[in-house]
């Protein structure tokens, strides 16, 4: 049962903010068309075709991309900021996904990273991830990515 479109509607504004193009992540199919829908945007999900298209992707405009389906593998750094939609529920998911942006011929200074934290315990799991993250910075002295994170 769909009970709101706030979700779609709020991705598809990002998705469309001017000069700043990125990709939003998804898990649903269905979620994922009415966000390209809304916006305007290509989606795309799972098969031989859309893995074929997304590489060729440009970067000058938004895409909704199944993170299931692109998550790994890929190479689309034409791309520097990421929406999180349905937030992955392992860390290796979203090391992978990240990397798929973030990672050699990525032109950016920074790549931005932003996903709804509608949970308290999403909420918690980053708070605990940035503290950890200062505390390797200040113990080890290596600079950290995840110093700068927030919450959308």
């Amino acid at each position: 049962m769909w009970l709101s479109d706030f979700i779609v509607n709020d991705a598809a504004k990002w998705a469309t903010r001017k000069g700043q193009p990125g990709i939003v992540w998804v898990e649903f199919p269905e979620l994922g068309e009415r966000i390209a829908k809304a916006a305007g945007v290509p989606f795309y999900g799972g098969g031989p075709d859309a893995s074929a298209t997304i590489i060729r992707e440009s970067g000058k405009r938004s895409i909704v991309a199944s993170l299931r389906a692109h998550g790994t593998g890929k190479n689309l750094t034409m791309f520097s900021r990421m929406l999180f939609v349905n937030p992955p529920a392992d860390g290796a998911a979203w090391e992978q996904a990240i990397g798929r942006c973030h990672r050699q011929g990525q032109l950016a200074d920074e790549v931005e990273v932003e996903l709804y934290q509608h949970t308290d315990e999403l909420v918690g799991a980053f708070q605990k991830a940035r503290d950890f993250a200062r505390f390797i910075e200040e113990t080890e002295g290596t600079p950290q990515k995840l110093n700068s994170a927030g919450c959308y």
